[in-house]
């Protein structure tokens, strides 16, 4: 083993001079490593030794020294490039010649670029492939005229359409159009006649090369485009205007086309909200929608009662897009008022999904108990997403500080976890809310009591009694998944738990069964996750309300967490793990489910050791001294957090750590060397990595630590230093 380099006294070491070192000396692997790391530098000091380094014998050492003159030539450096352009016959030194020709902006290079726009120049132009084949003369075409656009070649424009208009060629038209949206002189011109093209591709090519131009290549022609005919090109106009012309206005209020005036009241209403209040009027509901957006969005929002009372009405009568806006700013418009309209739509399953589910995010933001209960029915609707939003709502206000209503929406919220919150009764979700009221369409609550009998989840998603008449008994019970009803009065009660039902009962293998556990619980039935159908919701509601409510308070949610840690199912199993861990980063956890989830880092599921490895880690005061057994684990995950929380008690398992085979582990031992802020200690780290070869792991610490950076120079700087190591080390200062 290698012990830590001592590194001689030194001042400030110059970074280029130390690499060029290498691009001159080193073997070949060395002199290309050398060359992407002056390339990452970006020193302009280097540009002399890369252009000796142009008539390097190593191909591949001639791409990366070019490479690097893209980001390091001087204007004095054009003429080298360019004979190594027309000499090197390797395809990426051209490429890369070109490139570092049309950053230089190099008129004298104007000519050659216009040739190769056209013409493979064989005469002049050295090429490795002798035949006259196109394919890498191609990638050469079309890098010469990505220069002659950058350059802002006007005097090319038409060698760049005769490039795309050889029939013999090849399709350049994406290449061509870009090229030109950089010209601002004549070339945003040419682009703007293609746009009335009789080819429709021709025409949305132009449009979209246009559409990326840069504001200031467009401007002088701002005017033009605005009263253009074309309605594409008018919407040109409004990327190039600032809000206080005139002309946007006209583009934004008057515009015939509904497109030309959403772009506008997109662009200008937030800076300009008299704009945004004309468009109210305007017979688009897509443009009404984006003006609605723009008052309430904007620093000082105007909102009076009548904008109050539109909103509730385009809610309510509206097409999709404006309704969901509408539902979403309403309660920023209405205020309390606001809560009856939302819940009338978020009920009346005749909506589209989408307006529902707007309105019931929207309801997360109201205390009472008719909001409460139309988002418990929610929660049980047989379209997935209404009941993710739902349950994401009620946990929202189980949240919100001296709220009457946390109590209930942490209850519902218990409920959906423990398995016990059945759907609504469907004559109460066809029924007509106009007709019944909020209340009375959604019927009676049907979370179970405590201390209620199973029930049974159908495969079409229907919830019977276990033991009931509906329940057929085991012989003729639909095939299903059995929860228990009872929920624990406290944390403690929720570890201890009851009984655990028997496989027999459940059909499934038993949550201590080491075996199938080990196995992924291949006796277990795969249960779907319903997206708009009824199948499982008990299991679904289960897995998203783990999700939603892992940082909301109380006593009682993380009980039911606690619970879902012994289910025999295991993806609900892992996904309590995982809001537990989730929860322990924002939330005290009790000292009972702490114990819990130290017994659980010796469970046989590696991503149940991981979830339950970060929980600890979060919430016990001495996680390093019970993680410390972990960082041998045959799991990477685990093994990562347990060093990133032990290396702190043991800092030399953070050295054995840089020797792992995982980069997640490498990646932990050093942020916690870094950590530590000692300096023999990081530059022990440094050594072990460029023992290891792990030009990854160096690359890391570069990243994360300017001295990590220096004490590489320094090993670089060194007399004597293995081809590897210093092969490592100059990847490392490439990629950082």
């Amino acid at each position: 083993m290698m012990s830590a380099v001592s590194l001689p006294p030194t001042g400030p070491l110059d970074p280029v001079g130390v690499v060029l070192r290498h691009l001159r000396e080193g073997e070949d692997v060395v002199r290309c490593a050398a060359a992407r790391a002056l390339a990452a530098l970006g020193d302009s000091k280097a540009a002399p030794a890369l252009v000796e380094a142009l008539l390097d014998e190593d191909p591949d050492v001639r791409i990366d020294v070019m490479a690097a003159l893209v980001q390091c030539a001087r204007a004095e450096d054009a003429d080298a490039i360019r004979r190594s352009l027309m000499g090197d016959p390797v395809k990426e030194v051209k490429v890369f010649a070109i490139e570092a020709l049309g950053r230089l902006a190099d008129g004298a290079s104007v000519p050659l670029l216009c040739a190769l726009a056209k013409d493979r120049c064989g005469h002049d132009v050295a090429w490795e492939d002798d035949t006259g084949m196109w394919d890498e003369w191609l990638d050469v075409q079309v890098a010469a005229i990505a220069a002659l656009g950058a350059m802002g070649a006007g005097d090319a424009i038409e060698t760049l359409l005769e490039a795309r208009s050889d029939e013999l060629g090849q399709e350049l038209d994406a290449a061509v159009f870009n090229a030109l949206a950089e010209i601002s002189e004549g070339g945003v011109a040419v682009l703007a006649g293609l746009l009335r093209d009789r080819s429709a591709a021709v025409r949305a090519g132009a449009f979209r090369a246009l559409s990326k131009a840069r504001k200031d290549v467009l401007m002088p022609l701002s005017g033009l485009f605005a009263k253009d005919a074309n309605a594409e090109i008018r919407q040109l106009a409004i990327g190039c205007l600032d809000a206080g012309d005139p002309l946007a206005s006209r583009l934004a209020l008057a515009d015939p086309d509904a497109a030309v005036r959403r772009a506008g009241v997109a662009a200008f209403a937030a800076s300009r909200p008299e704009i945004a209040q004309a468009a109210l009027g305007d017979p688009d509901e897509e443009v009404k929608a984006i003006a609605l957006e723009a008052l309430v969005s904007g620093p000082e929002p105007l909102i009076t009662d009548d904008l109050a009372a539109n909103t509730t009405a385009w809610m309510a009568s509206g097409g999709l897009r404006l309704a969901t806006a509408c539902a979403t700013l309403l309660p920023a418009i209405a205020g309390l008022e606001a809560e009856g309209p939302l819940c009338e739509v978020a009920v009346d399953v005749q909506r589209p999904q989408e307006l529902r589910i707007a309105a019931l995010r929207s309801l997360g933001g109201f205390a009472s108990d008719t909001t409460v209960e139309v988002l418990r029915r929610a929660a049980t609707d047989p379209v997935r997403q209404v009941r993710a939003v739902a349950l994401a709502s009620l946990a929202v206000l189980s949240k919100a500080p001296e709220n009457p209503m946390r109590p209930a929406a942490a209850d519902l919220l218990i409920a959906a976890i423990d398995g016990r919150l059945s759907e609504p009764d469907p004559e109460a979700r066809g029924a007509d809310p106009e007709q019944q009221g909020v209340l009375g369409a959604l019927g009676a609550s049907k979370i179970e009591e405590g201390g209620a009998g199973r029930i049974v989840i159908s495969r079409d998603g229907e919830i019977l009694p276990a033991d009931g008449p509906s329940g057929g008994g085991q012989e003729d019970a639909p095939e299903s998944n059995v929860v228990e009803g009872r929920f624990p009065r406290s944390t403690l009660d929720a570890i201890q738990g009851p009984e655990p039902v028997s496989s027999e009962a459940e059909g499934e293998a038993a949550p201590d069964d080491a075996e199938d556990l080990a196995a992924g619980y291949t006796k277990s039935r795969r249960r779907r996750v319903a997206v708009d159908g009824p199948d499982d919701i008990g299991d679904d509601l289960r897995l998203i309300a783990l999700g939603v409510a892992a940082d909301c308070p109380g006593e009682g949610i993380e009980g039911a967490l606690v619970e879902s840690l012994g289910s025999g199912d295991s993806v609900l199993r892992i996904a309590a793990f995982k809001a537990l861990a989730q929860r322990g980063e924002s939330l005290p956890l009790s000292p009972a489910t702490e114990a819990a989830l130290v017994t659980a880092l010796g469970d046989v599921e590696p991503v149940v050791r991981g979830y339950a490895a970060q929980a600890v880690a979060g919430c016990s005061a001495d996680a390093a001294d019970k993680l410390l057994a972990f960082l041998d684990d045959p799991d990477a995950i685990v093994r990562a957090v347990a060093l990133r929380h032990a290396a702190a008690t043991a800092p030399e398992r953070a050295f054995d750590g840089l020797r792992d085979d995982s980069l997640l582990v490498r990646r932990a031992a050093l942020e916690s060397v870094i950590a530590s802020g000692r300096a023999a200690d990081l530059e022990k780290a440094m050594t072990i990595c460029l023992e290891e070869g792990r030009a990854d792991s160096l690359t890391e610490a570069c990243r994360q630590s300017v001295a990590a950076h220096g004490i590489l120079l320094s090993i670089l700087n060194a007399e004597q230093t293995a081809r590897r190591r210093t092969q490592a080390a100059l990847e490392a200062i490439a990629s950082a």
